[in-house]
């Protein structure tokens, strides 16, 4: 089941990167028709992933804190334990999303298994995704040089 999941979502990622206007644009000035499918597979691919992991642990990190800091003071303080049903069920969506995205990059990205962890850890870390943030930003800006130059 896990694979099947791992190759649909590299599937569908792949065909979101080749109908995107920025990825075709990138191509044509770029790049010739010869090298268009290799830099899909590698370049584009890994910054993509990098680009949602980042994207996906601002959220995740902001559900996170709007559950400590909001949710749970509204239902111990003014006796509102609905606020935590609701911010907590969006919280465990986005988190089960995050760590879909976590295992593509550290498929795509060919990283190892404590690279994945620390991802990992800082996800379940409040303000974590927000200090990761800044690492995965850097990395994305080195493979966009990288495919510039």
């Amino acid at each position: 089941m896990s694979v099947w999941l791992i190759k649909r979502i590299n599937m569908l990622s792949n065909h979101l990167i080749l109908n995107s206007v920025v990825g075709k644009t990138i191509l044509t000035e770029r790049l010739g028709e010869s090298r268009r499918k290799k830099y899909l597979s590698s370049e584009m691919r890994e910054i993509k992933a990098i680009q949602q992991l980042r994207h996906i642990g601002l959220v995740e990190g902001t559900s996170t804190l709007l559950l400590f800091f909001v949710a749970m003071p509204l239902k111990y303080a003014a006796g509102m334990p609905m606020a935590v049903s609701i911010v907590g069920m969006i919280h465990g969506i986005l988190f089960t999303v995050y760590c879909i995205a976590l295992v593509r990059a550290s498929f795509v990205l060919k990283r190892s298994f404590g690279w994945s962890a620390i991802v990992f850890i800082a996800a379940i870390i409040p303000f974590g995704p927000f200090v990761l943030e800044r690492r995965l930003r850097r990395e994305q800006e080195n493979f966009r040089k990288s495919v510039d130059v």
